[in-house]
Formats: structure tokens, sequence, C-alpha cells
């Protein structure tokens, strides 16, 4: 009988381990289990992202704008600029045609003259 009560006693130390060991894992279960579940972001740090994203994206609109205008502006200036290519182009053919004209004269006279 003695050796039952010993094995009975090992037994019993055994199951109150065991017991203290689920104990123990199911509480590191849960600790690990909040710290899963809390949040990667606080509030404060979504605020400040929010905050950040809506200023990027003012100075994209800003510097699109930006561009659009000077878009606009290069536009406009390269149809001034033909514009006056042409006035010069019409002048530069008056002048060639009154030159050809001139010359004809000449031609005229010295066929005249002969």
């Amino acid at each position: 009988m003695d050796r039952c009560d010993k094995q009975d006693k090992e037994l019993m130390e055994i199951k109150t381990e065991f017991g203290n060991f689920k104990k123990e894992v199911s509480k590191k279960l849960d600790e690990l289990f909040d710290e899963v579940r809390k949040p990667i972001i606080t509030d404060r740090q979504m605020a400040s992202l929010i905050l950040s994203l809506v200023v990027y994206l003012i100075f994209t609109i800003n510097y699109i704008s930006g561009n659009n205008f000077r878009s606009i502006s290069n536009e406009n200036s390269i149809i001034k600029s033909n514009l006056e290519s042409t006035k010069k182009d019409e002048k530069m053919m008056d002048l060639l045609i009154e030159i050809k004209s001139i010359v004809d004269k000449n031609e005229g006279r010295k066929e005249v003259n002969k």
C-alpha cells in the first residue's frame, strides 16, 4: 500500500503541475491575443496620416493646375508667334512680288531700248 500511496502522490503532483502549466499557457495565449487585437495605428497617427494625405493632395492639385496654366500660356504664345510669322511671310511675299514686277518692268524697258 505504501507503493500505491507514493504513486498516487506522484500522480497528484503531475496533475497539479499540468494544471499550473495549462493556466500559464492560457495566460500567455491571452496576452498574445490581446497584443494582436491592438490596432496597428493609433487614432492620433490615423488623424495625422489623413491630414498629411489631404495636404499632399492639395499640393499635387496646385502643381497640376500650375502646369496646365503654363501649358495654356505656352499654347497662346505659340499661336501668337505663328500669327506673327505668317504676317512676316506675307510681307516677304509682297516684297518679292513687288521686286519681280520692278524687274519685269526693267526687262521690258531694256527690250524697248534695243
